[in-house]
This record gives structure tokens, sequence and C-alpha cells, in this order.
């Protein structure tokens, strides 16, 4: 069995609230990481061995799929998840599509839900690292 607590998961999101209610829902099965903005999680990639991001598409200075483009060159392993409020569809299919990110969730979101999306994200994560580790 995958102890889920090991890797941790990063939530980005420039609302505190929807911060809180991440936390509030997961911290029992996840190890949760928080940032309010782009740049904050940029430095908390840098820092800690992330193996999924959570993050809000909208946000002031960086969307969450630019986000996710950088955060590929500081953790390529991490497994990105889009939620959104809006109707940004065809950005975030084309994105699917291209492999920059894992699944989207839109908001308001079921947490029964988001805790299946959370365990297969760190199921992926994990069998792509010993993946790569038996090759």
């Amino acid at each position: 069995m995958l102890d889920f607590k090991q890797y941790p998961i990063l939530i980005v999101d420039d609302e505190r609230d929807n911060i809180d209610a991440f936390r509030f829902n997961f911290r029992r099965s996840f190890n949760i990481l928080c940032a309010e903005s782009g740049p904050e999680a940029l430095a908390i990639l840098k820092e800690h061995d992330v193996a999924v991001i959570v993050t809000d598409q909208r946000m002031p200075k960086m969307t969450g799929l630019e986000l996710l483009t950088e955060a590929s060159t500081v953790r390529p392993d991490a497994v990105g998840i889009i939620l959104t409020a809006f109707t940004d569809v065809d950005v975030l299919i084309d994105s699917i599509n291209q492999g920059k990110i894992y699944r989207y969730i839109t908001k308001p979101w079921e947490s029964n839900e988001v805790r299946g999306v959370l365990t297969q994200a760190l199921e992926r994560y994990h069998i792509n690292r010993e993946n790569a580790r038996l090759v």
C-alpha cells in the first residue's frame, strides 16, 4: 500500500479560503504544502520534492498553466492539476493533450472527487518514479 503522506502535494491559489478548504479536507490523508502565488510556489518547489501541484488557473501575475510550465523545469516529475471556476476548457483540453497537465477540476469542487484525483495523481507519480528507477 502506498503511503500518500510521503509525497507532498502543493496547493496554489491566490484566495486564502480555497487553500484553507484544501488543508481542512485533505491534511489527514495527504502531506499538503500551500502557496498563494506562482512565485511563492516556485520557491517551495526548489526546496521540496513535490509530487503533485494543484493550482488555480486564474491568478494575478501568473496563470496556473504558466506556473506548471515553469515548475516542470524544477520538478519535471510533478503531476500538474488545474483548478478553475471558469470555462477555459479549450486551453485546458489542449494542455492535457500536450501532456502539460494531468487533469482539471472545476470549482466548486467536491471533496470525494478531489480525493480520488489526488490519489490517482500520487499513484501516477509513484509509478513514473519507479519506472525511471528500474530503467
